[in-house]
Protein backbone atom coordinates (compact mmCIF):
# COMPACT_ATOMS: atom_id res chain seq x y z
CA UNK A 1 0.00 0.00 0.00
CA UNK A 2 2.66 2.41 1.00
CA UNK A 3 4.93 1.61 -2.70
CA UNK A 4 1.48 1.90 -4.61
CA UNK A 5 0.04 5.14 -3.29
CA UNK A 6 3.11 7.03 -3.54
CA UNK A 7 3.62 5.98 -6.84
CA UNK A 8 -0.13 7.17 -7.68
CA UNK A 9 0.61 10.25 -6.84
CA UNK A 10 4.07 10.85 -8.55
CA UNK A 11 2.37 9.41 -11.87
CA UNK A 12 -0.34 11.69 -11.47
CA UNK A 13 1.57 14.73 -10.36
CA UNK A 14 0.60 15.46 -7.19
CA UNK A 15 3.07 16.10 -3.96
CA UNK A 16 3.56 13.91 -1.29
CA UNK A 17 5.31 13.03 1.77
CA UNK A 18 7.72 10.80 0.41
CA UNK A 19 9.79 8.60 3.03
CA UNK A 20 13.23 8.90 1.61
CA UNK A 21 16.51 6.99 2.40
CA UNK A 22 19.71 7.60 0.81
CA UNK A 23 22.41 5.31 0.49
CA UNK A 24 25.04 4.54 3.19
CA UNK A 25 27.79 6.98 3.92
CA UNK A 26 31.23 5.89 2.12
CA UNK A 27 33.26 7.60 4.75
CA UNK A 28 31.51 5.80 7.83
CA UNK A 29 31.62 2.32 6.11
CA UNK A 30 35.08 2.47 5.19
CA UNK A 31 36.09 2.98 9.04
CA UNK A 32 33.72 0.50 10.02
CA UNK A 33 35.55 -2.14 7.21
CA UNK A 34 38.74 -0.32 9.20
CA UNK A 35 37.10 -1.78 12.49
CA UNK A 36 36.64 -5.13 10.66
CA UNK A 37 39.81 -5.41 10.21
CA UNK A 38 40.98 -4.24 13.65
CA UNK A 39 38.78 -7.17 15.31
CA UNK A 40 40.13 -9.99 13.61
CA UNK A 41 36.70 -10.28 11.31
CA UNK A 42 37.98 -8.50 7.97
CA UNK A 43 35.55 -8.60 5.09
CA UNK A 44 37.09 -8.13 1.98
CA UNK A 45 35.10 -9.48 -0.64
CA UNK A 46 33.78 -5.78 -1.12
CA UNK A 47 35.07 -2.22 -0.77
CA UNK A 48 33.38 0.45 1.15
CA UNK A 49 31.90 2.00 -2.23
CA UNK A 50 31.03 -1.30 -3.32
CA UNK A 51 28.81 -1.91 0.29
CA UNK A 52 27.56 1.36 -0.36
CA UNK A 53 26.48 1.20 -3.74
CA UNK A 54 25.49 -2.76 -4.12
CA UNK A 55 22.93 -3.98 -2.02
CA UNK A 56 23.89 -7.54 -2.65
CA UNK A 57 27.80 -6.71 -0.97
CA UNK A 58 25.58 -4.94 1.78
CA UNK A 59 23.63 -7.49 2.56
CA UNK A 60 26.57 -9.94 2.33
CA UNK A 61 28.21 -7.24 4.89
CA UNK A 62 25.48 -7.91 7.18
CA UNK A 63 25.43 -11.86 7.53
CA UNK A 64 29.51 -10.94 7.84
CA UNK A 65 28.89 -9.20 10.77
CA UNK A 66 25.99 -11.25 12.22
CA UNK A 67 28.57 -14.12 12.65
CA UNK A 68 31.49 -12.51 14.83
CA UNK A 69 29.91 -14.29 18.08
CA UNK A 70 30.00 -12.07 21.09
CA UNK A 71 31.16 -8.73 19.03
CA UNK A 72 27.97 -9.45 16.42
CA UNK A 73 26.14 -6.22 18.27
CA UNK A 74 28.35 -4.11 18.86
CA UNK A 75 29.29 -4.37 15.01
CA UNK A 76 26.28 -4.24 14.07
CA UNK A 77 24.73 -1.22 15.91
CA UNK A 78 28.21 0.37 14.26
CA UNK A 79 26.86 -0.85 10.91
CA UNK A 80 24.30 0.80 11.61
CA UNK A 81 25.18 3.75 11.71
CA UNK A 82 27.11 3.87 8.54
CA UNK A 83 23.73 3.95 7.04
CA UNK A 84 22.01 6.99 5.79
CA UNK A 85 18.41 8.26 8.19
CA UNK A 86 15.18 7.54 6.31
CA UNK A 87 13.54 10.86 6.59
CA UNK A 88 10.06 12.51 4.87
CA UNK A 89 10.48 14.45 1.88
CA UNK A 90 8.95 16.55 -0.82
CA UNK A 91 11.58 15.50 -3.12
CA UNK A 92 12.01 11.55 -4.20
CA UNK A 93 15.00 9.81 -3.91
CA UNK A 94 13.70 6.24 -3.09
CA UNK A 95 13.91 4.19 -0.52
CA UNK A 96 17.45 2.72 -0.46
CA UNK A 97 16.86 0.79 2.48
CA UNK A 98 14.10 -0.85 1.07
CA UNK A 99 15.05 -1.04 -2.49
CA UNK A 100 11.95 0.74 -3.68
CA UNK A 101 11.59 3.65 -6.21
CA UNK A 102 8.40 5.17 -4.19
CA UNK A 103 7.61 4.83 -0.89
CA UNK A 104 5.24 6.60 1.65
CA UNK A 105 3.75 6.20 4.97
CA UNK A 106 0.15 5.75 4.27
CA UNK A 107 -1.26 2.99 6.67
CA UNK A 108 -0.89 4.24 9.85
CA UNK A 109 -3.02 7.52 10.01
CA UNK A 110 -4.09 6.73 13.63
CA UNK A 111 -0.39 7.20 14.86
CA UNK A 112 1.43 9.24 12.31
CA UNK A 113 1.04 12.50 10.85
CA UNK A 114 2.43 12.05 7.66
CA UNK A 115 0.42 9.10 6.73
CA UNK A 116 -3.05 11.60 7.66
CA UNK A 117 -0.92 13.49 5.12
CA UNK A 118 -1.17 11.61 2.84
CA UNK A 119 -4.69 10.17 3.42
CA UNK A 120 -5.81 13.92 2.87
CA UNK A 121 -3.88 14.36 -0.33
CA UNK A 122 -5.39 11.53 -1.97
CA UNK A 123 -8.77 12.97 -0.64
CA UNK A 124 -8.16 16.39 -2.41
CA UNK A 125 -6.46 15.62 -5.04
CA UNK A 126 -7.38 12.18 -6.31
CA UNK A 127 -11.17 11.87 -4.90
CA UNK A 128 -12.20 15.43 -5.21
CA UNK A 129 -12.89 15.84 -8.79
CA UNK A 130 -13.95 19.11 -8.58
CA UNK A 131 -11.43 20.34 -7.05
CA UNK A 132 -8.23 18.52 -7.81
CA UNK A 133 -6.42 21.53 -9.61
CA UNK A 134 -6.96 24.09 -6.51
CA UNK A 135 -5.99 21.34 -3.69
CA UNK A 136 -3.03 20.15 -6.00
CA UNK A 137 -1.66 24.09 -5.74
CA UNK A 138 -2.09 23.50 -2.16
CA UNK A 139 -0.48 20.74 -1.12
CA UNK A 140 2.55 21.72 -3.63
CA UNK A 141 3.28 24.74 -0.88
CA UNK A 142 2.01 22.94 2.38
CA UNK A 143 4.01 19.55 1.68
CA UNK A 144 7.36 20.73 1.87
CA UNK A 145 6.84 22.31 5.45
CA UNK A 146 4.95 19.35 6.46
CA UNK A 147 7.95 16.93 5.50
CA UNK A 148 10.30 18.94 7.00
CA UNK A 149 8.54 19.18 10.53
CA UNK A 150 7.56 15.87 10.40
CA UNK A 151 11.38 14.68 10.25
CA UNK A 152 12.44 16.84 13.01
CA UNK A 153 9.94 15.85 14.80
CA UNK A 154 10.61 13.00 14.90
CA UNK A 155 14.48 12.52 15.13
CA UNK A 156 13.47 14.53 19.09
CA UNK A 157 10.90 11.91 19.78
CA UNK A 158 13.91 8.65 18.79
CA UNK A 159 16.24 11.23 20.89
CA UNK A 160 13.86 11.27 23.59
CA UNK A 161 13.24 7.58 23.46
CA UNK A 162 17.09 6.65 23.51
CA UNK A 163 17.79 9.07 26.66
CA UNK A 164 14.86 7.86 28.32
CA UNK A 165 16.38 4.44 27.49
CA UNK A 166 19.78 5.19 29.25
CA UNK A 167 18.02 7.02 32.35
CA UNK A 168 16.34 3.43 32.95
CA UNK A 169 19.46 1.48 32.57
CA UNK A 170 21.12 3.26 34.99
CA UNK A 171 18.03 3.71 37.58
CA UNK A 172 18.14 0.04 37.55
CA UNK A 173 21.62 -0.62 37.60
CA UNK A 174 22.10 1.57 41.00
CA UNK A 175 20.66 -1.22 42.94
CA UNK A 176 24.16 -2.95 42.22
CA UNK A 177 26.76 -0.52 43.19
CA UNK A 178 29.98 -2.34 44.61
CA UNK A 179 29.24 -5.50 42.44
CA UNK A 180 31.69 -6.96 39.66
CA UNK A 181 30.28 -7.80 35.88
CA UNK A 182 31.74 -9.10 33.10
CA UNK A 183 31.98 -6.88 30.26
CA UNK A 184 33.40 -6.33 26.59
CA UNK A 185 35.25 -3.44 25.25
CA UNK A 186 32.40 -2.17 22.66
CA UNK A 187 34.68 1.62 22.06
CA UNK A 188 37.45 3.03 23.06
CA UNK A 189 38.67 7.17 22.99
CA UNK A 190 40.74 9.86 24.64
CA UNK A 191 38.11 9.80 27.19
CA UNK A 192 38.65 5.39 28.38
CA UNK A 193 36.88 2.83 27.91
CA UNK A 194 32.85 1.99 26.49
CA UNK A 195 31.87 -1.46 27.50
CA UNK A 196 29.13 -3.28 27.27
CA UNK A 197 28.03 -5.85 30.33
CA UNK A 198 26.99 -9.07 29.58
CA UNK A 199 23.02 -7.95 30.60
CA UNK A 200 23.83 -5.28 27.33
CA UNK A 201 23.80 -2.47 29.38
CA UNK A 202 26.54 0.37 28.39
CA UNK A 203 29.13 1.81 30.90
CA UNK A 204 32.46 3.34 30.93
CA UNK A 205 36.23 2.76 32.27
CA UNK A 206 37.53 6.28 32.90
CA UNK A 207 40.67 6.98 31.66
CA UNK A 208 41.85 8.31 35.04
CA UNK A 209 40.88 5.19 36.53
CA UNK A 210 42.98 2.88 34.45
CA UNK A 211 46.30 2.08 35.74
CA UNK A 212 49.25 3.83 34.12
CA UNK A 213 49.21 6.78 31.28
CA UNK A 214 47.23 5.76 28.01
CA UNK A 215 46.83 6.80 24.48
CA UNK A 216 43.86 6.45 21.98
CA UNK A 217 44.99 4.80 18.61
CA UNK A 218 42.54 5.46 16.41
CA UNK A 219 43.54 3.12 13.64
CA UNK A 220 44.06 0.33 15.85
CA UNK A 221 40.85 1.00 18.01
CA UNK A 222 42.60 0.09 21.02
CA UNK A 223 44.31 2.12 24.18
CA UNK A 224 47.82 1.82 24.19
CA UNK A 225 49.93 1.64 27.55
CA UNK A 226 52.16 4.28 27.55
CA UNK A 227 54.37 2.27 30.64
CA UNK A 228 54.45 -1.06 29.17
CA UNK A 229 50.98 -2.27 31.15
CA UNK A 230 48.02 -3.73 29.44
CA UNK A 231 46.81 -2.52 26.20
CA UNK A 232 42.96 -2.42 25.43
CA UNK A 233 41.36 -3.50 22.21
CA UNK A 234 37.63 -3.66 20.84
CA UNK A 235 36.45 -6.66 21.27
CA UNK A 236 38.67 -7.72 24.83
CA UNK A 237 37.28 -9.11 27.79
CA UNK A 238 37.26 -7.24 31.44
CA UNK A 239 35.95 -7.82 34.86
CA UNK A 240 34.71 -4.57 36.06
CA UNK A 241 33.43 -3.33 39.36
CA UNK A 242 30.36 -0.89 39.29
CA UNK A 243 31.43 2.29 40.99
CA UNK A 244 28.61 4.70 40.23
CA UNK A 245 25.28 4.92 38.14
CA UNK A 246 24.03 8.11 37.49
CA UNK A 247 20.36 8.14 36.59
CA UNK A 248 20.60 11.85 35.88
CA UNK A 249 23.53 11.98 33.66
CA UNK A 250 22.65 8.58 32.47
CA UNK A 251 25.52 6.97 32.28
CA UNK A 252 27.39 4.10 34.34
CA UNK A 253 30.88 4.41 35.96
CA UNK A 254 32.91 1.20 35.98
CA UNK A 255 36.28 0.27 37.59
CA UNK A 256 38.41 -2.13 36.01
CA UNK A 257 39.38 -5.15 38.34
CA UNK A 258 43.32 -5.85 38.16
CA UNK A 259 43.86 -9.72 38.18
Amino acid sequence: ANETVNKRLENNGYSAVHRVHDVPNEERMQNFLNMLNAVGYGFVKYDAGECCSNPKALQELTEHVKNTGRLSNMLSSNLIRCMSRAKYSHINIGHNGLAKENYCHYTSPIRRYPDLTIHRIVKDCVLDDANSRKNTYKWERTVPDVSFQSSKMERAADEAEAEVLSMKCAEFMSRFIGQDFEATVIGVSDHGLQVQLDNMIEGRVRLKDLPGGYECNSETYSLLSLDNKEDYYIGDRLSVCLKEADKVLSILILLLIVK
